[in-house]
């Protein structure tokens, strides 16, 4: 089932937003995993309002489908962090690996595309694929 029509459906107030039952319910029929909705939720930051938008549905749509080395990459980076990495623990990577922190700032201002001061899993998987990296 097309997305836009699956969460649609769940949409009943039409209001924009689905809960996480309907987040569910859009996986199930668009054939995505049904990994923890809580944890799906996390990586949106989501989790106080337990609703998503279409967007927000997109994004993790989007992580489900990377592969899984990208994903791997992200919450090696995002620590506890699940809805993004934060410029402090992208300095700690870069550090462990000789890095400078000129080259860091630029890699984090080149991917941090909403300038929130997080890099979200979209932005990630960017610059990972631009890098060559991407499995």
């Amino acid at each position: 089932m097309d997305l836009d029509q699956a969460f649609k459906n769940q949409d009943k107030e039409n209001k924009g937003l689905i809960d996480l039952e309907g987040l569910s319910s859009v996986l199930k029929q668009t054939g995505h995993s049904n990994e923890s909705t809580v944890d799906l939720l996390a990586l949106v930051d989501r989790i106080k309002q337990r609703t998503v938008t279409l967007d927000h549905v997109r994004r993790i749509i989007a992580y489900l489908d990377a592969s899984e080395d990208t994903r791997n990459a992200f919450h090696l980076l995002a620590g506890s962090e699940k809805h993004g990495i934060t410029r402090t623990a992208l300095k700690e990577a870069c550090e462990k690996h000789d890095i400078d922190l000129r080259q860091m700032n630029r890699m984090m201002d080149e991917a941090d595309k909403n300038q929130d001061g997080l890099i979200d899993f979209e932005e990630f998987e960017a610059v990972f694929d631009k890098a060559g990296v991407s499995g």
